[in-house]
């Protein structure tokens, strides 16, 4: 049975619940409920959750250090649980794609995201899976700090909602069928039209 981690950034507090910055934790939190786990506090300044799925055994993580120290939080797991790279999967939001599209990749730089840059840095390495949830560009007028920590109106909310549906799917079909597959099935995927 092989082992997996995955990680959902956000920020912990109900201030941060359901902003744009914490897509990482809604699909962390619909992730385990698919694989029907539950959440407890453990000792690596986050919540998991254990599961199982496709004969693996994998753990559902959400950091409570704050998006920009996640790092820790998801190398003690590791070290912990004895998981590598290669089996490490990160969900986290994504100004870069347009709202409730997601990107499946194998490695690469954080692209400018403080939670992905900690988690680089902890690990030594890039090599490992992610899946970025689209939350689309600010407007012009404001900052991009306020826009990623503010809630979305209920329509944005309803295609949000779709992103994190399909990156809980994406991480499923990584851990049964690759990275590689995973990408060719959900990159590029449309997102259905609002009525």
């Amino acid at each position: 049975m092989a082992r997996w981690l995955v990680a959902g950034l956000g920020n912990p507090g109900s201030a941060y619940e359901t902003t744009r910055h914490n897509m990482g934790f809604l699909a962390a939190d619909l992730l385990a409920r698919r694989l029907k786990g539950r959440f407890v506090r453990s000792r690596w300044k986050a919540v998991a959750a254990k599961c199982e799925f496709a004969g693996d055994e994998v753990v559902v993580l959400k950091p409570h250090s704050y998006m920009n120290l996640s790092g820790g939080p998801v190398s003690a797991a590791m070290c912990a649980l004895d998981v590598d790279p290669a089996h490490l999967i990160v969900m986290f939001d994504d100004m870069d794609l347009a709202p409730g599209k997601i990107r499946v990749r194998p490695s690469g730089s954080a692209g400018g995201h403080k939670g992905m840059k900690s988690i680089i840095a902890s690990l030594g390495t890039d090599c490992f899976a992610r899946v970025r949830i689209g939350i689309g560009q600010p407007p012009a007028y404001a900052e991009t700090v306020d826009y990623v920590l503010e809630r979305p109106n209920r329509q944005e909310s309803k295609i949000l909602a779709f992103g994190i549906a399909t990156a809980a799917e994406a991480v499923e079909e990584i851990i049964v069928s690759g990275v590689e597959a995973a990408a060719s099935k959900f990159n590029g995927q449309a997102v259905p039209k609002e009525d």
